[in-house]
């Protein structure tokens, strides 16, 4: 323990305090999508938990806070970094600042200990072994993970599991390391060399796609494609050498795909969705099963008796109309992201990086913002509903599950 805490408790506590002490004077600087950040706020908002937790970061006085120099920390001693940021941040509220400054504490948080957690119990396939899963279309993961449950007839909550397997294409490793322009290579055939070669293999298809695109394009060249391949080497030999960043330039991205917000934004949502799916289906259409408009004879649907469970689906039916516009801006978002790899009007790989960094945190403080209204409504409608029956009901949509048939 006291061999722990002089490796990395102290040294952590050093890091958070130095950063702190740099962010003082409350500095504000403008990345080059144009989002204007603190180093607080870019500390805590941008830096991923995960990245928080697998590096320490040391914030340099007058250079913008995406060019702290990063020191990589070992996976065996990640878990107890992990537990002295999660009580750092609980005690201090180190992380209330930006998107997480409005949002309810109690219910979404930076959640450090068990981030770490996963790393710690990560369990490597063979490669062999995970490249003949990725050839039939399966990505296999040991280890603790968290991720919405989507089960039927189970609140779309978070929860915890120790055996995850992601359609090949999705997950956090098929990111920015392997996107690509013109998509020469396919998913499978993407996947299966990441497989084998990892960190290498992720290394080849971005410089072969990159090269394939200056080949194949309508106003191609040789010399577009070699330049555009070594501009891509170049970026995976700066991935793999964090310590660089404050010479090379940011290393570590944003990544709102599998952050706190999003988790919390995706099980929230799809509640209200499934609360909000009884109203038209269970009560406006009397419990009756339609087909194209047609009614499925014999098929009927036993309504619910329950009746904070109507007002709950009314509630969420009027929540969803009220964040429909910032749903079909992040949708939107979303979209554009995805396209930024396949635009040939950005040109350099930089560029490139920068847009999708911009895109990112803007997906993110959209989330946070329809979270936020999710999170007021939910305490007004335990006021009310508790106010009308007399009964101490707290509204968790993320949470909720039907109460037994009277």
């Amino acid at each position: 323990m006291l061999g722990a805490s002089a490796l990395i408790g102290v040294p952590t506590l050093s890091e958070l305090a130095w950063n702190k002490s740099v962010g003082a004077d409350g500095k504000v600087w403008t990345d080059d999508g144009g989002q204007q950040w603190t180093v607080d706020d870019y500390l805590w908002n941008a830096y991923t938990t995960q990245q928080r937790v697998d590096n320490f970061i040391y914030m340099v006085p007058g250079k913008p806070p995406w060019e702290a120099i990063l020191v990589p920390v070992s996976p065996e001693w990640s878990l107890f970094r992990g537990v002295v940021l999660e009580a750092a941040d609980a005690i201090f509220s180190l992380s209330t600042i930006g998107n997480m400054e409005n949002i309810d504490q109690d219910k979404t948080n930076r959640s450090h200990f068990w981030t770490s957690l996963a790393r710690v119990t990560d369990v490597a396939l063979p490669p062999v072994i995970s490249a003949g899963l990725s050839a039939v279309g399966a990505d296999v993961q040991l280890g603790l993970r968290s991720g919405v449950n989507n089960a039927a007839g189970e609140a779309p909550s978070e929860q915890m599991s120790f055996i995850k397997n992601i359609p090949v294409g999705q997950g956090d490793r098929y990111g920015r390391a392997t996107k690509f322009d013109s998509g020469h290579l396919d998913e499978t055939t993407t996947a299966i060399i990441q497989d084998i070669f990892g960190a290498a293999g992720a290394a080849y298809i971005n410089v072969h796609e990159a090269f394939m695109t200056g080949l194949t394009r309508k106003d191609g060249s040789v010399t577009e494609a070699v330049d555009r391949s070594l501009e891509a080497f170049g970026g995976a030999l700066k991935s793999q050498a964090r310590y660089t960043q404050p010479l090379m330039g940011k290393v570590l991205h944003p990544n709102a795909s599998g952050d706190e917000i999003t988790k919390s934004y995706i099980s929230t949502k799809k509640a209200m969705q499934n609360l909000a799916k009884q109203v038209d289906s269970d009560y406006m259409r009397g419990g009756m099963m339609y087909a194209d408009g047609q009614l499925v004879s014999g098929d009927t649907i036993i309504l619910r008796d329950d009746p904070i469970n109507l007002e709950l689906a009314v509630y969420a039916e009027n929540l969803l109309s009220m964040t429909s516009t910032l749903d079909q801006q992040i949708n939107q978002i979303h979209s554009d992201n995805k396209s930024i790899p396949n635009d040939r009007k950005i040109g350099s790989l930089k560029a490139r990086n920068d847009k999708r960094d911009a895109l990112t945190m803007e997906l993110q403080t959209k989330r946070a913002q329809v979270l936020n209204l999710a999170y007021d409504a939910e305490y007004i409608i335990s006021q009310a509903l508790s106010n009308k029956y007399r009964l101490d009901i707290k509204v968790r949509f993320s949470e909720f599950t039907p109460r037994a048939q009277l």
